[in-house]
């Protein structure tokens, strides 16, 4: 996708997988930081719903030699980042943490970043999690469970409805 955005006018592009969904206060937060021409504006942490199971749980973010770092999902990259990296956020052909490489890859550059907490913004990252995904929910240590209705805080009724279809 990183190639094939090169040809076309954008100020900053939002990594989102298949999977994932996001309430449109993030756009909100996210839109006061591009006005400020911050190159990468990020989250900390999100929530999983783990569709085999019907829960969903809060990740508070990596807590080893990662912590503060952006999460993968919801990563917004400005175009002038991405230049200065010459578009290569992935040096090498790759299928599995792709998310570490391309922050390896942004460190070797300077930068200007924003992180949020979705927790203390009062915003939605939601990762939904089945058997196919790259990363298994095993793999996130620290979930809090949180209701299921905690979700229509952020989403709409309809939208809300729709993911409860998922479970």
């Amino acid at each position: 996708g990183i190639e094939k955005i090169k040809d076309f006018e954008f100020d900053y592009v939002l990594m989102l997988g298949s999977d994932d969904i996001i309430c449109s206060k993030l756009l909100d937060v996210y839109s006061a930081e591009m006005e400020k021409g911050t190159d990468l504006i990020g989250l900390i942490d999100c929530y999983f719903l783990d569709s085999r199971v019907d829960k969903l749980s809060f990740w508070s973010g990596y807590r080893n030699h990662r912590r503060g770092e952006s999460i993968g999902m919801a990563r917004c990259l400005s175009r002038g980042l991405l230049m200065r990296m010459d578009w290569n956020v992935w040096t090498s052909p790759v299928n599995k943490g792709l998310d570490s490489l391309m922050m390896k890859n942004i460190g070797l550059i300077p930068y200007s970043k924003k992180m949020f907490s979705c927790k203390e913004e009062g915003i939605a990252a939601i990762d939904i999690k089945t058997d196919i995904n790259i990363s298994n929910i095993n793999t996130y240590k620290n979930l809090k469970t949180e209701p299921f209705n905690y979700l229509s805080n952020f989403v709409s009724e309809e939208e809300f409805y729709n993911i409860l279809k998922l479970k």
